[in-house]
């Protein structure tokens, strides 16, 4: 759990609380995007040393990544970009997301809109994730892994009683047919692919038709 204070030039960050780096650490690699840190030293609250958050939240948030460039790239590319006058690029964040979540929220976002799409994530991590901690009065949990969404058999009938809907079929079987296919190493594969490769094999999984496979390989 983070909290994220931006100014003109810098991100202010405290980290209020974490879970430890899962294990085993080779195939997590795919979902935490960074090795992991080293353990801190002395009594505080962190579990690693500060250059391991810093470390994460440049790569979640892509600091390292010249957006100018890109945008110049989309303006060229689609007549929305090249129309539109206001100064969008300070409004964009490219996201490098964690797959497993990357996946299952855009599952959750097919034919729904934001604040439904928040909700749904929500109760994904609240009914299936590990908690994190209490925060302000309320309990933070984490986004859950393949194997919690593989744990019962009847978590499609769970999630249609939160509200689901006919998502709820796409979530557990794209959980157990990526499971099926090597879990976490076969999600790694897939992000070494070039895109056409990458989308092709999304799409054959349960519920991930061309646009969603699209959204899931944009982020």
């Amino acid at each position: 759990l983070w909290k994220l204070k931006a100014s003109n030039t810098q991100i202010h960050y405290e980290v209020i609380a974490e879970l430890p780096y899962p294990e085993p650490i080779d195939v997590n690699l795919v979902r935490m995007k960074i090795k992991k840190g080293k353990v801190a030293r002395g009594k505080g609250k962190l579990l690693y040393e500060p250059a391991y958050y810093k470390s994460l939240l440049s790569t979640y948030l892509r600091l390292d990544v010249d957006l100018g460039k890109d945008y110049t790239q989309w303006k060229a590319a689609h007549k929305h970009f090249a129309s539109n006058t206001t100064d969008t690029e300070s409004l964009i964040t490219q996201l490098n997301q964690d797959v497993v979540e990357n996946i299952f929220s855009f599952i959750c976002s097919q034919n729904n809109h934001i604040t439904r799409i928040s909700m749904l994530v929500e109760k994904l991590c609240s009914n299936f994730g590990e908690k994190i901690c209490d925060y302000e009065g309320r309990e933070i949990f984490a986004f859950p892994t393949l194997e919690a969404l593989n744990k019962e058999e009847d978590i499609e009938n769970k999630l249609r009683e939160l509200g689901f809907g006919y998502r709820a079929k796409f979530i557990q079987a794209s959980a157990r047919e990526i499971m099926e296919k090597g879990g976490l190493k076969w999600l790694q594969e897939i992000q070494n692919m070039k895109y056409p490769d990458a989308h092709n094999e999304l799409t054959k999984l349960t519920g991930i038709g061309p646009k969603v496979a699209d959204c899931i390989c944009l982020m």
